[in-house]
């Protein structure tokens, strides 16, 4: 049987947070991304990941339909066009949650009242 988790970086300022949720959106990213060889797994099947994710204490949040019916109402951002990113923001905004991500472009999401952490 196959034994993995996830753990939190130490150094990092979101190491204090109680809760931490995981859409399912990013299991079907992780797939999709497979299916084209863009994204390899190694030491797991896609299969349990979301298992491995609830074992190590993490939650997943699901995507409710008021939020994927009122995605529309995200305002577009030129140099931010991947639709899982986007959706995983507007969700992120309507549940309240912190948004963790390198990715340099969520900034212009703050005055939308996205909260982000890096």
């Amino acid at each position: 049987m196959l034994r993995a988790s996830f753990a939190l970086p130490p150094d990092l300022p979101w190491r204090t947070v109680k809760t931490i949720h995981v859409s399912p959106l990013s299991f079907w990213e992780i797939s999709l991304k497979s299916s084209l060889g863009k994204l390899e797994i190694q030491g797991a099947s896609l299969e349990v990941i979301p298992q491995m994710v609830m074992e190590s204490g993490w939650h997943i949040a699901p995507l409710q339909a008021e939020t994927a019916a009122t995605f529309h109402l995200l305002a577009r951002i030129s140099e931010h066009k991947d639709p899982f990113d986007r959706m995983l923001v507007w969700m992120s905004i309507r549940e309240k949650f912190t948004f963790v991500s390198r990715d340099r472009h969520l900034h212009q999401y703050i005055p939308l009242r996205l909260k982000v952490c890096e």
